[in-house]
């Protein structure tokens, strides 16, 4: 199983976003944009698996330092990974909340004992849209200027989710695993 941990967003959330990028999606129709449905702020990516090792992180949770209440966070604009050079994903950059969202990254990935995170660079609080289609002309910082750059929004965070992902011919499908409240550590729900 491939696994991740994510804040979810709220369906009418996700629904704004879609609407929003409405405009980015007639731009650059190149880019293969993701469901809006399966929208959310990535926390960690674990990748593959088996049942026993899944076991072992769901038993790590209970490691996990307190996690916050409930917060906002927001987000303004269109950016791209990487930094330099043609975008590869791209991604709605959080602003308020940010620092609470990058403490729960901190606190998930020592709990679960992630190296690095769980990544390969410095974490960054984002809300994926969209991936660069393999052999696609590569699209520029220059390109996201207009109407992507005035895309805003915000959302309340509640809940903390291990994710299943399964790649399929038409995306990404996501399956809740576990969620935990925010603030509240000792509700661990098994989906």
């Amino acid at each position: 199983m491939r696994l991740f941990f994510a804040l979810p967003l709220g369906t009418a959330v996700k629904d704004d976003i879609s609407e929003a990028l409405r405009a980015c999606r007639e731009r650059m129709p190149e880019l293969r944009w993701l469901n809006p449905q399966t929208l959310h702020v990535t926390l960690l990516f674990i990748g593959e698996c088996g049942g026993e090792e899944t076991d072992r992180l769901i038993a790590s949770l209970s490691d996990l330092d307190p996690l916050p209440d409930a917060f906002s966070i927001s987000w303004q604009g269109i950016e791209s990974f990487p930094g330099r050079g043609p975008g590869r994903v791209f991604y709605l950059p959080l602003l308020e909340g940010a620092g609470a969202v990058a403490e729960i990254h901190r606190r998930l990935a020592r709990a679960v004992g992630a190296k690095n995170g769980g990544a390969r660079r410095k974490y960054r609080p984002h809300i994926s849209v969209a991936r660069a289609r393999r052999g696609a002309r590569p699209v520029g910082s220059d390109r996201l200027n207009g109407p992507c750059s005035s895309i805003a929004g915000s959302a309340v965070i509640d809940r903390l989710v291990l994710y299943r992902s399964r790649l399929e011919r038409n995306g990404a499908h996501y399956e809740e695993l576990f969620s935990l409240s925010l603030g509240r550590n000792n509700d661990l729900e098994k989906r």
